[in-house]
């Protein structure tokens, strides 16, 4: 990366993957492996191995059952066939929040982001102190305009202590805020909806969501708060439609 996304897990400085190209004599497609095992997905080194022995026997492609344990190649393999046979292209009529770096970095970044035409901002908290970061969150909400909302997101990185500090601050701007994203580590969401119900103040879930545990909360009525789904780390991208698609009406 060009620079190191600081997060309540510590800083990201690199990320490792592969690049997948599937062709034929019209066309060819391409798909992202990126693995993140922290969030339950196959390591760089299990998907290497794979995708290796798919070139010495492209009939594996075919195969579901490999590529259940291997969320991130699944993803990547499939998006690839899609392109290739023409149902890859994207919509550009959805909404992209800006990645705003964690610290007094982040004033700086969004005057740029806001010029670029950015709306929405998710900015990493759970990095320093509570109250040096709710300070500074006075600081970012001043230089962006009115209309602008955040998305917090702690990356499982606040205490239950920390995180009521949060919910009692963010009253007084419950219209600046879009959701606390992953408050709590996976495994405390029935906390984590206790107080998103009574602050009034929405809570997603972003970790809770990965690995064959989180797929309780893919289910209708699973969650009432928003979901952040990370497609190229759940697998082969139509099954996972399919599972979303009931779910497409909550925020």
């Amino acid at each position: 990366f060009v620079h190191a996304l600081g997060t309540a897990r510590g800083e990201w400085a690199t990320g490792e993957g592969c690049i997948v190209r599937v062709e034929d004599a019209a066309a060819e497609g391409f798909g992202g492996v990126a693995p993140l095992p922290e969030f339950g997905s196959e390591s760089v080194a299990a998907g290497g191995r794979f995708l290796q022995g798919l070139v010495e026997a492209p009939e594996l492609a075919a195969g579901t059952d490999a590529l259940a344990a291997l969320p991130c190649c699944a993803f990547a393999l499939r998006s690839a066939q899609a392109a290739l046979t023409g149902g890859g292209a994207a919509r550009r009529d959805y909404q992209v929040a800006a990645l705003l770096p964690a610290g007094h970095a982040a004033i700086g970044v969004a005057g740029q982001k806001v010029a670029q035409g950015y709306h929405t901002f998710k900015w990493k908290i759970g990095v320093a102190p509570v109250a040096v970061e709710q300070a500074l969150f006075n600081q970012l909400s001043a230089a962006l305009p009115a209309h602008a909302r955040l998305r917090l997101d702690a990356n499982c990185g606040l205490s239950p202590q920390q995180l009521e500090s949060w919910l009692h601050f963010l009253q007084a701007h419950r219209a600046r805020v879009e959701y606390v994203e992953q408050p709590l580590p996976v495994g405390q969401e029935a906390a984590m909806a206790d107080c998103a119900a009574a602050s009034g103040v929405a809570i997603a879930l972003d970790e809770s969501l990965n690995g064959a545990q989180g797929a309780r909360w893919l289910r209708p009525g699973g969650w009432s708060g928003p979901l952040v789904v990370k497609p190229a780390l759940a697998g082969e991208r139509d099954r996972l439609l399919e599972r979303l698609r009931p779910l497409a009406a909550q925020l």
